[in-house]
């Protein structure tokens, strides 16, 4: 008997008009979490720690850095040992920050050689 009363557009009208109340909300909510995003950045910004201040000068690098410790923690990336010496504690090492997948697994000792002395320090190791 409701129906008939109202209509079916009244029906409509009620939905139409609660889903604007919830978008409306849902919209309310995610201002205020970006606003709370943003406040979060700009303050990380602000800091002037000799880490923040190597990310913001390298943010390549630093996004590499994150994409491997993301696909590692996912089960996407398995840590290897060192190339040079087999050691089981490693760093990642990234030859080209295009790929930032592409990994040489290294521990800290020859991971800081290959920085200050180059490229051409450590062979390649395969099957070994």
């Amino acid at each position: 008997m409701r129906n008939l009363v109202f209509g079916r557009g009244a029906t409509d009208r009620r939905r139409r008009s609660v889903r604007k109340l919830e978008l409306a909300a849902l919209s309310r909510y995610l201002s205020v979490e970006s606003a709370k995003l943003q406040a979060r950045d700009a303050a990380m910004l602000k800091t002037d720690t000799r880490q923040a201040n190597w990310r913001r000068a390298n943010p390549a690098k630093y996004n590499a850095h994150l994409a491997v410790q993301r696909a590692v923690k996912a089960g996407e990336l398995e840590k290897q040992a060192c190339e040079v010496c087999g050691i089981e504690m490693v760093d990642a090492h990234h030859d080209q920050y295009d790929d930032p997948l592409k990994v040489r697994w290294l521990c800290r000792r020859h991971h800081t050689r290959l920085h200050h002395y180059g490229e051409d320090m450590f062979p390649i190791r395969n099957g070994l």
